[in-house]
């Protein structure tokens, strides 16, 4: 089945303008459809990375919620894939889920973008 197919199932099963964002974060993730080119039970079907564009486009298109890349960049971009490449069995199931679905936004995340914001704030002060 193609991942057009793929996604076109998921959505006839949880429509994007009546379940909870998270909910559907999290079945995104357990359908595999979170990041497609991860491993089978993490978030992923094996697939090749070139497929995610397609999947996250036509997601987009449904007006499916998103990860919010925007506050969840360190977890997607560093955190997840150093978890694959180097976390344990058991820590891959129990943190990737979280990451895709930006439920928890961890403490250093949100230390490290308050302060970008005050330094930027105090460059702009000083200019």
């Amino acid at each position: 089945m193609g991942t057009e197919a793929l996604v076109a199932d998921f959505l006839a099963t949880h429509d994007p303008a009546t379940t909870d964002r998270l909910d559907f974060l999290r079945a995104r993730f357990d359908a595999g459809l979170a990041w497609v080119f991860y491993p089978e039970g993490l978030g992923g079907l094996g697939l090749p990375q070139a497929e995610q564009q397609a999947v996250d486009r036509l997601f987009a298109e449904a007006g499916a919620p998103d990860n919010r890349p925007d506050k969840n960049g360190i977890g997607l971009g560093m955190a997840a894939p150093t978890i694959l490449a180097h976390g344990t069995d058991g820590q891959r199931r129990r943190f990737l889920r979280q990451r895709i679905s930006a439920a928890r936004i961890t403490a250093i995340q949100r230390k490290l973008a308050s302060g970008v914001e005050r330094g930027e704030a105090q460059l702009g002060r000083r200019a």
